[in-house]
């Protein structure tokens, strides 16, 4: 999975995904690292697509469209990361939960995170 191509990274990941893999302790910071690189691809995004804006004539409405794609791409190899080290079934509902406009439906992804990020277990 050590590759800058998206592409191959996510067909990987959804192939890990299929299979249930869970990732050995050892391999944490690898996970760790890969997690990292697509937060920061996730940030320049979010920074392109507050920077372009929105124009009175939608000539940027495709570029952000595109950016949108991507950080979407980026959200799912996140949860697919985080999936290989918690618990699959608590990152599908956290994933589903994400596009909620209720607080306690995002809060699951929020407990996900925090527990990841102090290195704890991601149970249900």
């Amino acid at each position: 999975m050590d590759t800058e191509d998206r592409r191959l990274r996510s067909a990987i990941l959804q192939t890990l995904g299929r299979a249930n893999y869970q990732a050995a302790a050892a391999d944490r910071d690898n996970i760790d690292e890969f997690l990292w690189q697509e937060l920061g691809d996730s940030a320049w995004v979010m920074v392109a697509i507050v920077d372009i804006g929105v124009d009175a004539e939608g000539a940027v409405e495709p570029l952000h469209r595109a950016l949108e794609y991507r950080l979407a791409q980026i959200r799912r190899r996140c949860l697919q990361l985080l999936s290989l080290v918690g618990d699959g079934s608590t990152i599908q509902r956290a994933g589903e939960q994400l596009h909620s406009h209720l607080p306690e439906q995002r809060s699951t992804l929020w407990r996900c995170w925090t527990r990841f990020c102090r290195g704890m277990p991601i149970d249900s």
